[in-house]
């Protein structure tokens, strides 16, 4: 599994509570904490560009611990994100040690993209990799939120709800506790 977290500006918003980026960051660990010992995890960071925080490893507690430092600004590449997540997971796609059921892009997002690769297109090279995007929506539906002065949106449902079932993944709504954790509970 590959968390791709954005940590866009939009992120610092304060909708869901403490804030979107603290949201995605309890999301990531939480899901970590349901992985299967052995299992490898990657993390993927995105605003206006790309970094690999950290390869697939199975260590589960650097991975959680560079979750606790990640911190928002920026604009916001989802495609980028998904194209660089997808050739992390080649490796493992191309030797074959896994199936294609157990390689998965987790990607965690108020999903308005605003620069790079159109995600859409990323999705495609996606779903020809057989990698599956399972997106989880974090921030509130419809509500524009103040943030430093100006409005940022709320969740782009529309994007990150046609982008999951292209690739063969699936849509959460993070909003809240309760939500979040059905996601958790779907991923394990």
């Amino acid at each position: 599994m590959i968390l791709v977290v954005d940590v866009s500006g939009s992120m610092a918003a304060g909708d869901v509570q403490p804030t979107r980026m603290q949201a995605a960051v309890h999301a990531g660990q939480t899901l970590i904490d349901k992985l299967p010992g052995q299992a490898q995890v990657g993390l993927v960071i995105f605003n206006s560009s790309v970094s690999v925080v950290s390869p697939l490893t199975t260590d589960h507690g650097s991975v959680k611990d560079a979750l606790d430092q990640l911190t928002p600004g920026g604009g916001t590449a989802i495609g980028d994100a998904i194209q660089v997540s997808v050739a992390q997971l080649a490796n493992v796609l191309d030797a074959k040690v896994k199936t294609q059921s157990h390689a998965v892009v987790v990607l965690l997002t108020d999903g308005t993209s605003n620069t790079g690769m159109d995600p859409a297109q990323a999705a495609g090279q996606a779903k020809q990799a057989g990698v599956p995007i399972d997106t989880v929506g974090i921030g509130q539906r419809n509500q524009p939120t103040l943030l430093g002065g100006r409005l940022v949106d709320g969740v782009d449902e529309q994007a990150l709800q046609a982008m999951a079932p292209a690739t063969g993944g699936r849509y959460f709504f993070a909003a809240d506790d309760s939500r979040r954790t059905r996601v958790y509970s779907a991923e394990g």
